[in-house]
């Protein structure tokens, strides 16, 4: 390969890692998810109901990990069964992961607020719809630029690993990166 084609390369790979990166802070700050033990759901308990989309259940590395690797493992079934193009196949891929984890994301955060109805926690329905959407969209561009770093790797450079376990380790990246830099709303739940 060129050196000024891998240079390329290795740029888009950047800017995408970049966007990714971004994309996943500003969709872990409308739906927090940083600390399943967090002030979010303990504030019921000492009488603070609240209005936060909190959607913790394994924190972020394990989250983006799987919703990486579905939208990988959708197109690689495309690409090789469907001959698919790969732009088509990366993007509907990252739109089935991007609906699952959507789909976690309001079970996690109704089952906690119904099972902290006892502390007279509701369960504010709008909050549910004006908040879905974009960490579904914040969930598509993630994934969709992870599967591009991904894919790009595994075509152009020729990496030894499949798209699918590319897709794991950079979605547990991208996923550990975005937890450290926290929540920009932690600990101001009151």
């Amino acid at each position: 390969m060129e050196p000024l084609i891998s240079m390329g390369v290795l740029a888009l790979i950047g800017v995408a890692a970049t966007i990714a990166g971004a994309s996943e802070d500003l969709e872990s700050d409308i739906g927090s998810q940083s600390n399943p033990n967090s002030q979010v759901q303990l504030a019921p308990q000492m009488m603070f109901p609240h209005r936060i989309f909190n959607k913790a259940i394994s924190g972020e590395p394990p989250s983006n990990a799987l919703m990486c690797s579905i939208g990988a493992a959708v197109a690689t079934v495309l690409i090789s069964e469907f001959t698919v193009s790969p732009l088509f196949a990366l993007v509907f891929g990252s739109l089935i992961a991007a609906c699952i984890h959507g789909t976690f994301a309001v079970t996690a955060t109704i089952g906690r607020c119904a099972s902290q109805s006892r502390f007279k926690q509701p369960i504010y329905l709008d909050m549910i719809r004006s908040h879905t959407p974009a960490i579904m969209g914040y969930a598509f561009i993630t994934t969709f630029c992870t599967l591009v770093v991904s894919y790009l790797m595994t075509v152009v450079l020729g990496h030894p690993f499949p798209l699918t376990m590319l897709a794991f380790i950079w979605g547990i990246t991208i996923g550990a990166i975005g937890s450290s830099t926290g929540d920009v709303h932690y600990g101001a739940e009151r």
